[in-house]
């Protein structure tokens, strides 16, 4: 049998979700999607669980918006100008929800320092869209 993984649309490329992403085996035997988004994905060697995948999200730009450093190791910022962010999302590579804050207000600190390295998406949920990025944290 071949070897594979699970792969998503992001909006504009499609992302893949391999072994060294946290699934459990390399051979998907089956794939199920439950009432609240959560992915399953039964493999030769056990089931992974896909939480939330970010990329079911509409990608649009404004251009005021900053984050800032990318990639980060301690402290990321938010900037939106002078429009309020309604809500922040970040999800780690296997869509599991790692920080949200709904707090309204055009500018974040965000303590990243405690987080494990590796990739995260960031969802900015403005009045009118929802802008995805994707940051680094070394």
């Amino acid at each position: 049998m071949a070897e594979g993984g699970v792969a998503y649309w992001d909006g504009s490329q499609w992302e893949d979700f391999h072994v060294s992403d946290g699934l459990v085996g390399p051979n998907v035997r089956g794939l199920t999607i439950d009432s609240q988004h959560t992915v399953w994905v039964a493999t030769s060697t056990g089931v992974s669980k896909i939480s939330a995948i970010p990329s079911a999200v509409v990608a649009a730009e404004i251009a005021t918006f900053n984050l800032f450093p990318n990639p980060s190791n301690d402290v990321l910022y938010l900037n939106n100008g002078t429009q309020n962010i309604q809500q922040v999302k970040m999800y780690n590579n296997l869509g599991a929800l790692v920080y949200l804050n709904d707090n309204k207000k055009q500018q974040y600190k965000i303590d990243v320092s405690s987080f494990s390295k590796g990739l995260y998406y960031v969802n900015i949920h403005s009045f009118d869209a929802i802008i995805r990025k994707k940051i680094v944290v070394n």
